[in-house]
């Protein structure tokens, strides 16, 4: 395969090629009243045989190189495919109606979400990941804040002592207007 030209445009890149696939020999056995018989061939015969192998061997040797070349291409389009796949996912993104959500209606579902008892070890720190605006309405909802539950192991419960504490007296500090529980958990 013989690429002719790569051409970059604004939004396409176009890949020009040529495949080479050899021809089948015009009669597909030079001998056929020889093929699929018991007879031994003459000399003549022989070397002839052995011409039309090393000629097969050669063709096929180079239909594996435009096979190469050809997945090659195509590598480069799945590639490419995918790259569109997810710059078309992120774009979808931008118009997902939780966007027209007002900050008021998110944080109080965060409120519900984290009231069930199957997520109050997520909460509030998994909202505050996903972006940063949840992040900004998940650090204004004190009431999200309120009842943090910190699950440390049974090796650490020195140090997760210490860092319940340490949480106690930030929110002492930052002055949050609902009242606290920050209970320390070891985890079983």
């Amino acid at each position: 395969m013989a690429y002719q030209n790569i051409k970059k445009m604004f939004s396409t890149t176009t890949i020009h090629f040529a495949i080479t696939i050899p021809n089948l020999p015009s009669s597909l056995a030079h001998w056929p009243n020889t093929l699929g018989t018991h007879m031994l061939p003459t000399p003549c015969e022989k070397d002839s045989i052995r011409r039309a192998i090393e000629k097969a061997d050669t063709d096929v040797a180079l239909i594996d190189q435009e096979i190469t070349r050809l997945n090659e291409v195509l590598a480069h389009a799945k590639l490419r495919r995918a790259e569109m796949c997810r710059h078309g996912e992120a774009h979808k993104a931008l118009l997902a109606p939780v966007r027209r959500c007002p900050n008021e209606i998110l944080s109080e579902i965060f409120i519900y979400w984290s009231d069930e008892e199957r997520h109050q070890n997520e909460m509030p720190w998994r909202t505050g990941s996903i972006c940063r605006r949840w992040r900004e309405i998940a650090l204004s909802t004190s009431a999200l804040w309120s009842d943090i539950v910190i699950v440390h192991r049974d090796g650490e419960r020195r140090r997760g002592v210490q860092r319940h504490e340490m949480l106690l007296e930030l929110f002492r500090r930052t002055g949050t207007s609902c009242p606290l529980s920050c209970p320390p958990r070891t985890a079983g």
